[in-house]
């Protein structure tokens, strides 16, 4: 080979040289589930003509997309094949080895559990009772210490019931006075019972009334009775009414008011006031069905009754402190 050929070769591999020296750019090859396609404009593709049937879905990492972006109101599902589709893997939940089915109840268990109702039974007991001493008490008079005493009682319903009340005073160990009423009552609204029935006057002249009247509860709570009684041609009323004031839950205050009157002349005892008593007691309930009290009290004696109290020893204006105890059961 003689020199121009040597001179023409070495003029072609010059340029070359600078080629193959300068450094080229490095590009990060990643990989196709790695790439950022947010930047492409998927809107312009059409993947109609796509054949997505020769695509291996298999190795592609779902947890790693973000489907949030994606919008779904254009997609049509409705040539989706949902026949090839394993859903029994959907929602799966692992049962712990406490989870264990129970068994159907017996037969004897729901009859334990529900039985047979007898009439009424939901309701409150059908015949119910109480004894309530309203007053035990004494004092000390001018006659000798003296005792007295209001008791009721009752059995029946909600709806009626039989009526036992019986009260009086006895001075030095003999009684002045003693009444038992019998009545029978019947609601006539849900505070208030109707009675009828008869009382007897045990002391002092052991006469028998024909007894009428009503007893509930006032707005306020008042607790009053109105009782007319009726003996031959003589007539009689009686009204009396008390409040509970609570002081605290245990200990209570308790003004009263009970007054008699003749609506006929009858005997010795003229047409008008008879009798008048007002007084105040306070009461510590120790249990709810027991409570001690001390109280005062003053009792007025109008015409007839008036003499009758001169004529046993005792003022017409009675004042007394009293003590007692007030319980039921």
């Amino acid at each position: 080979m003689n020199t121009r050929t040597w001179f023409v070769l070495f003029c072609v591999a010059l340029p070359l040289v600078p080629l193959q020296a300068q450094p080229h750019p490095q590009t990060e090859q990643t990989s196709p589930a790695l790439s950022d396609h947010t930047q492409m404009d998927h809107t312009q593709m059409d993947h109609a003509q796509m054949d997505h049937t020769q695509m291996d879905h298999t190795q592609m990492d779902h947890a790693q997309m973000d489907h949030t972006q994606m919008d779904h109101t254009q997609m049509d599902h409705t040539q989706m094949d949902h026949t090839g589709m394993d859903h029994a893997i959907h929602g799966a939940t692992t049962r712990s080895a406490g989870d264990v089915a129970l068994p159907p109840p017996t037969t004897a268990a729901l009859a334990a559990a529900f039985p047979p109702l007898r009439h009424r039974a939901a309701h409150a007991p059908p015949l119910v009772s109480l004894v309530r001493i309203d007053r035990l008490e004494t004092w000390n008079a001018d006659p000798g210490r003296g005792h007295a005493w209001a008791t009721q009682a009752w059995i029946g319903s909600d709806i009626q019931r039989l009526w036992l009340r019986s009260q009086g005073e006895c001075y030095g160990g003999r009684c002045q006075s003693v009444a038992v009423d019998m009545l029978y009552g019947h609601d006539i609204s849900p505070w208030w019972d109707a009675l009828i029935g008869a009382r007897r006057d045990v002391q002092p002249d052991g006469r028998t009334w024909a007894a009428l009247g009503v007893q509930g509860v006032t707005p306020y709570k008042f607790e009053s009775a109105a009782f007319l009684y009726l003996s031959g041609a003589a007539m009689r009323l009686m009204v009396e009414t008390k409040y509970d004031l609570l002081l605290s839950q245990r200990l209570i205050l308790q003004p009263n008011l009970q007054a008699t009157a003749g609506l006929t002349r009858d005997r010795d005892l003229g047409a008008g006031p008879q009798t008048l008593q007002v007084g105040v007691r306070m009461r510590y309930q120790i249990t709810r069905r027991v409570a001690p009290y001390v109280g005062w009290e003053r009792e007025y004696g109008y015409g007839g009754n008036g003499r009758q109290a001169r004529g046993r020893g005792t003022s017409d204006d009675e004042k007394r402190w009293v003590a007692g105890i007030r319980c039921w059961f």
